[in-house]
């Protein structure tokens, strides 16, 4: 994989693990808190009040922004497993038919992997014992993402 590749492909799972992160953290928030911590003078708690005035749109923002950067990372994904398996022998013919296919295969395997851990169980598991810090980190960027 290329330098750019890789960087882009961490870019995506980083962005990946954000909005699964922010879902989590915005959704078990306690609004009274927020509420409290509004009154008290705090921006970023008006803030994601202001945004959760409208979860479906914001539920909506994170899924589509979601599902987009998991297809291009596993996109980038394949393109290198495929250019791996095309280059290695053992994997040139095999039972489980052409180059392809198992490249395919293995990055189909390998993706669901590193998205279920890294783009969507650490993330969530991370925020939601964190709801208020996460959310006050990324309600400044869920502002300009929300369709």
């Amino acid at each position: 994989m290329e330098i750019l590749e890789f960087f882009i492909f961490l870019s995506l799972l980083c962005m990946s693990a954000y909005f699964s992160a922010t879902e989590s953290a915005f959704f078990s928030i306690s609004q009274l808190r927020l509420k409290k911590m509004a009154d008290e003078g705090d921006n970023r708690a008006a803030d994601i009040l202001f945004v959760l005035k409208d979860k479906q749109r914001v539920l909506i923002s994170l899924l589509l922004g979601n599902c987009i950067v998991n297809v291009s990372s596993t996109a980038i994904a394949t393109t290198f497993i495929l250019n791996f398996v095309a280059k290695s022998v053992w994997f040139g013919q095999s039972i489980f038919g052409n180059s392809t296919n198992v490249g395919i295969a293995l990055a189909s395997f390998i993706m669901t992997i590193v998205l279920l851990l890294f783009g969507e169980i650490v993330p969530k598991t991370i925020a939601i014992f964190n709801a208020v810090r996460f959310a006050r980190m990324a309600v400044v960027p869920l502002k300009f993402l929300l369709l």
